[in-house]
């Protein structure tokens, strides 16, 4: 396994030594590899909801172009529109949690 050199702040060298004193993990090595696995792992939950975002957004484009959106003429109209639309998610959700 390629060994890695880094330097660390005082707090996170503490962090890393509460955490092998308290027996989570057996040395630092692995405090180390936790965290990078960790942050590995957000990564990805980024870029899947960068690539989700994307798919949406070129919906939304794709909707546009094919004349399917609603204008309002006045923030009254729209957030008449959202309450309904609140209502309409918190039915459903009420619906889901009903027992079958």
């Amino acid at each position: 396994m390629p060994t890695q050199n880094v330097n660390v702040t005082d707090k996170i060298a503490s962090f890393v030594h509460r955490q092998v004193e308290s027996g989570t993990f057996k040395n630092a090595s692995e405090v180390h590899r936790a965290a990078l696995v960790e942050m590995e792992h957000k990564e990805e939950e980024r870029q899947a909801k960068i690539e989700r975002l994307k798919v949406e957004a070129q919906k939304g484009k794709d909707d546009i172009e094919a004349g399917r959106y609603l204008e309002f003429n006045s923030s009254g109209q729209l957030r008449k529109f959202m309450d309904g639309v609140l209502a309409e998610v918190l039915s459903e959700e009420n619906l889901d949690a009903e027992p079958a």
